[in-house]
């Protein structure tokens, strides 16, 4: 159960950073954004991290898309 749940947060932090990546922004822009240190958007985007909800909608908001798509899983997946 611990390795599904380590591939989980890898995917999760895999589509956090396209979607970062895709608008431009830098780890320190997100986390500027979503009022979180920059060492946490590296730790959740390498899947190292257990992120509290509100984070991720802090995320969201940041990255100017719907929750939800934080949590769809990217091609090949």
């Amino acid at each position: 159960m611990l390795n599904n749940e380590h591939i989980i947060k890898q995917q999760i932090g895999a589509r956090i950073k396209k979607l970062r990546e895709d608008r431009g922004m830098s780890q320190s822009d997100l986390g500027y954004e979503a009022n979180i240190d920059q060492n946490t958007v590296s730790r959740i985007e390498l899947g190292k991290n257990n992120w509290r909800l509100e984070t991720m909608i802090a995320i969201a908001n940041a990255l100017e898309t719907n929750f939800f798509e934080l949590f769809k899983p990217g091609k090949g997946h």
